[in-house]
């Protein structure tokens, strides 16, 4: 009835009418226009668990190094049992060194050669990089008597090859370091030529 009186006061001053329930409608949709964001964001403030690119990266990291300890500690034991799997020491001494523990690393593949006569040109040259690695990338004698003795078992090792050449380089020996990577050359097949380049 009061809705039926104004509206017919609008028809007679054509002023507008907005009925009561149209007026409380709006001022409910203004007032969850407004407090509901504003509500999420002290909520969002308070309890939120999202993640910066960098938090979730670490976190990621973290997950996947103690998933990669706990590879390495069965590998580990499985060594014990099977210490003539070559290619298990290669894996967790590998496994070291992408944790930049280079240390450990050099102390597995010198544990390995204990297995295999200490002539295993593979075993010998990994030692050498680790062991140039934990030294900040240093070649000493130590590392070039390791690298010349996979050299002297397999003188066509490609990795002793250039390890060899790198150190005499560094060492200021460029003859020496010529004469590896010429040879390293050589091994390259003519259908890798940009290899070569």
């Amino acid at each position: 009835l009061q809705d039926l009186q104004h509206t017919l006061v609008t028809d007679v001053t054509g002023e507008q009418y907005q009925p009561a329930q149209t007026r409380r409608m709006s001022g409910m949709a203004i007032f969850i226009a407004v407090s509901v964001p504003l509500l999420s964001f002290v909520i969002y403030q308070n309890i939120s668990t999202f993640e910066t690119e960098s938090e979730t990266q670490q976190r990621l990291i973290a997950n996947q190094t103690q998933s990669m300890e706990a590879a390495m500690e069965s590998l580990r034991l499985s060594l014990e049992e099977n210490p003539q799997d070559l290619d298990g020491w290669k894996m967790l001494g590998q496994s070291y060194t992408a944790l930049e523990q280079y240390q450990q690393a050099k102390e597995v593949y010198l544990t390995a050669l204990q297995h295999f006569n200490n002539s295993n040109p593979d075993l010998l040259v990994l030692a050498a990089e680790a062991s140039a690695f934990a030294n900040e990338e240093l070649f000493t004698d130590y590392e070039l008597n390791l690298l010349d003795r996979a050299l002297s078992i397999k003188p066509q090792h490609e990795r002793a090859l250039w390890y060899a050449g790198y150190a005499s380089f560094l060492n200021q020996n460029y003859a020496d370091s010529v004469t590896y990577w010429t040879v390293i050359l050589s091994l390259v097949p003519d259908s890798r030529p940009e290899v070569k380049t």
